[in-house]
């Protein structure tokens, strides 16, 4: 009993002090620590939620190409990366009158052209119109399509009316672009009633929630 008594007393006189450090240590790093820490955690996880759900897009793309099919893909990626998780083109593809750098959105439907397919467009002067949103039945929209007037531009011009307008684009509309959820579709929304239409696409990082990460993913899809 002697022998347990006198070692207890040495682990004491070893271990107490190295308690009382911890203890310190424990209480400094909670008063240092802001109130706000909590909700910026919160915040985050919230960030990292919306950004797995803007990465499960699904889009269908047919034609000509080696796998036509529907295939997975995350946020920002484009046209031209669908074709190539496809199998890539055919010998008879056409890509003259697709849109290859355009972002890709949940149900999308990407429809690639023969040779024969485009010339005949052209000669029956039938306009391949990027749709959104409408139910064109029978015939079958493809969304990455560019507009007629692209299709015939020697100069090869950029023309946005198959862009996204930020200031006139509806719910839906605003949530086919690339990284933008109910959320920051309505968050748009309600900043145009409040503060008018945009004057500038860069115009739309002033709106909560849209930072420079999310106007780099569709700077090249929207327009004023």
């Amino acid at each position: 009993m002697i022998y347990i008594k006198k070692y207890y007393r040495k682990a004491l006189v070893i271990l107490g002090p190295l308690i009382i450090l911890l203890v310190i240590l424990y209480l400094v790093n909670i008063k240092n620590k802001s109130p706000n820490d909590t909700f910026e955690e919160l915040l985050i996880n919230d960030q990292e939620i919306e950004t797995k759900i803007s990465n499960d897009i699904k889009v269908n793309i047919k034609g000509a190409v080696v796998n036509p099919g529907v295939y997975s893909f995350s946020s920002g990626e484009r046209v031209i990366d669908a074709i190539n998780k496809s199998g890539g083109l055919l010998e008879n593809a056409d890509t003259s009158v697709i849109n290859l750098s355009k972002n890709l959105f949940d149900e999308m439907v990407i429809v690639i052209y023969t040779h024969d397919e485009v010339q005949s467009m052209k000669g029956n002067n039938i306009v391949v119109q990027y749709v959104e949103k409408e139910c064109n039945c029978p015939k079958l929209t493809n969304d990455a399509c560019l507009i007629s007037s692209d299709i015939n531009n020697p100069d090869n011009k950029i023309d946005n009316s198959n862009k996204v307008s930020i200031n006139t684009a509806t719910l839906e509309q605003l949530q086919s672009l690339s990284g933008i959820g109910e959320s920051k579709a309505k968050a748009i929304i309600k900043y145009r009633e409040e503060h008018g239409n945009f004057s500038k696409i860069e115009d739309i990082m002033n709106v909560t929630g849209i930072g420079e990460k999310v106007f780099e993913q569709i700077k090249d899809s929207i327009t004023v």
